[in-house]
């Protein structure tokens, strides 16, 4: 589950991180937002989306164990945002093809990326680094100044490890 209060007031608050979401779109977002993965998924297989996937495959791609991943499948599919095809006895994932769900889906998506990239703005204003790289500090340190060091970015899979960086570990 999603905890914004470990952010910190004085950084972020709810009204401001959700204000460019739908009413149903935030709604979605504190649904899935109970759930280890669920956003994760979602953001991966709407990246995704012309493509069928075992939910190993997906566990393996966002990095994740795949019992929290099938759990996580399971409800997606439960609220008709991922779909499945049997074929020969193995379980295919793939994004949502109803329209309704699709684009609600698709808006939370675009609203992760937008935040993604605000973020790597600021961390870029904030300590002048070059916008491809990602710096993570831990979230409580002691010291006043914290030692970041650079992850390299060259695959965009900061879905996987944005929750590694919020949670103040290393990315990758």
């Amino acid at each position: 589950m999603m905890d914004l209060e470990r952010l910190g007031d004085e950084v972020l608050n709810r009204k401001m991180l959700l204000a460019d979401l739908s009413e149903n779109a935030k709604r979605l977002f504190d649904e899935l937002s109970q759930f280890e993965s669920c956003l994760l998924i979602l953001h991966f297989l709407n990246s995704n989306a012309a493509t069928m996937l075992t939910a190993d495959d997906i566990a393996y791609h966002v990095s994740k164990p795949i019992k929290d991943i099938q759990h996580d499948l399971d409800v997606l599919t439960q609220v008709y945002l991922v779909e499945t095809t049997y074929v020969t006895g193995v379980t295919f994932y793939h994004f949502t093809k109803n329209p309704v769900q699709r684009r609600l889906a698709q808006e939370l998506c675009a609203w992760q990326d937008r935040w993604e990239t605000r973020i790597r703005n600021i961390a870029q204003y904030i300590w002048g680094i070059e916008p491809s790289m990602t710096y993570v500090a831990q979230p409580f340190s002691s010291d006043s100044h914290s030692v970041l060091s650079p992850i390299d970015r060259s695959m965009r899979r900061w879905v996987a490890t944005m929750t590694n960086a919020v949670n103040g570990e290393k990315n990758g």
